[in-house]
């Protein structure tokens, strides 16, 4: 009697014990709906007091329909995510749960040379296999949030997750059939083989997967990007066909000041130092910046008075190029998205301390490119590359850039000491 009720207490901490790995685990890769505590902690019970009821019916299958409907529904009511990222993650817990279960009653199996029957029904055995879940349960939360839990799967597509659904359940009903036929210790040892290659397999996939995922994202956001920088070439273009519209009328201001300046008889010499400084004030009246390269010019331009706006200190060494060599679009996606990036980093910093520097030049058949910038020293990285410190940016002005350089055989590299940031670019210039 004892070791009944003994069991079934063990029973009820296990199936606590899952849907606490399970709420942790969500805790980590979901964000919650709710701000009160109280919708969880009833879902919580109202979950772990259904799972109780179920086991007692005693039908395993049904325990592990409960188990994929369960935690799917309470991922879904009581968190935000992508549904494609909730599935798959879901989909791996569900997993773990079964191959942790199945294993520590094997175990005994394997141990004791007997049949699974007679493990299920020795009270004394569960309990012991029951409070052995539970410490697996909870190593397996530790791995699975190392492991698995930093990957981003927002871009996975649907197909992908079905297959790994059939592929989860196919081996739920592989391993419950074999369990279903274990009658000794060489067959217990089997079947933990088999689920522990399962886990091991579906482990591997979901970081295929994982992959595959971030390859969508970073090719979804370059095209993005690529788009905008075509806009806003368009846009360069529009602003340099009506700066051309503008001289042209500005050409018959200037035929109005020769006229005046032949008429100061009086003091002619004055008069044409005069007109002649109407226009250079004329010439110098659209951009800050002039190059030979009309697309830089502007875009270089449109930066600096931004940059200016933000109270940062902008100093110029750019040698006049013509840059025939690189395509208008790639100019922008080079030069605008560096001075989006430096903009972006001395805005964080104190006004006194904020300064840009960009130099450009020819060296022997190489273009140099360099932008220094101050910073505030905090930088993010995840697997070695940089990301941005903005919240859902991942550093695409970067990837840009490095794509848009190595299109041209280019190097492109960052360097950054205390609160000083520097992007390289190397280019070679093709022979004529």
């Amino acid at each position: 009697m004892a070791n009944k009720i003994l069991s079934f207490i063990s029973s009820f901490i296990l199936a606590t014990s899952v849907y606490i790995f399970t709420f942790l685990i969500f805790k980590k890769l979901y964000t919650p709906k709710y701000k009160t505590k109280t919708a969880y902690i009833f879902a919580f019970t109202a979950a772990v007091i259904c799972m109780r009821l179920i086991n007692l019916i005693g039908i395993p299958l049904l325990n592990i329909a409960y188990t994929f409907i369960s935690i799917n529904m309470l991922s879904l009511i009581l968190y935000k995510d992508s549904l494609k990222r909730m599935i798959l993650h879901n989909t791996l817990i569900i997993f773990i749960t079964f191959f942790c279960d199945v294993s520590t009653v094997v175990v005994w199996s394997i141990i004791k040379g007997e049949t699974l029957v007679n493990v299920l029904s020795d009270s004394q055995l569960m309990i012991i296999s029951n409070l052995l879940n539970i410490m697996m349960l909870f190593l397996a939360y530790k791995i699975y949030v190392t492991v698995i839990g930093n990957d981003e799967l927002e871009m996975i597509h649907y197909n992908e997750i079905i297959v790994l659904i059939v592929m989860t359940l196919f081996e739920i009903f592989v391993s419950h059939e074999f369990v279903m036929r274990v009658s000794g210790k060489l067959d217990g040892i089997d079947l933990i083989i088999i689920i522990f290659g399962f886990l091991l397999f579906n482990i591997f996939i979901s970081g295929i997967i994982g992959k595959l995922s971030n390859e969508y994202k970073s090719k979804y956001e370059l095209s993005l990007s690529k788009k905008q920088n075509e806009i806003q070439l368009l846009h360069y273009q529009e602003v340099s066909s009506k700066y051309k519209e503008s001289r042209k009328a500005v050409h018959d201001i200037k035929k109005h000041l020769s006229v005046i300046t032949a008429l100061q008889s009086s003091d002619k010499e004055r008069a044409e130092q005069y007109g002649s400084l109407i226009e250079k004030e004329v010439d110098n009246l659209f951009f800050d910046f002039k190059c030979s390269n009309e697309i830089l010019s502007i875009v270089m331009s449109q930066k600096i008075i931004s940059a200016e706006t933000e109270n940062i200190k902008v100093h110029t060494e750019i040698e006049d190029l013509l840059l025939d060599f690189i395509v208008d679009i790639d100019i922008t996606a080079i030069f605008a998205n560096l001075w989006d990036n430096a903009i972006e980093a001395c805005k964080k910093v104190n006004i006194d301390d904020r300064y840009i520097k960009v130099s450009m030049s020819k060296i022997n058949c190489f273009l140099i490119i360099n932008m220094e910038n101050s910073f505030n020293g905090e930088l993010k990285q995840r697997k070695s590359k940089l990301i941005s410190t903005k919240n859902n940016h991942d550093g695409v002005g970067i990837n840009i850039v490095q794509s848009t350089v190595e299109k041209y055989n280019g190097i492109f590299s960052i360097k950054h000491k205390d609160n000083i940031f520097k992007a390289e670019i190397t280019i070679p210039i093709p022979r004529t």
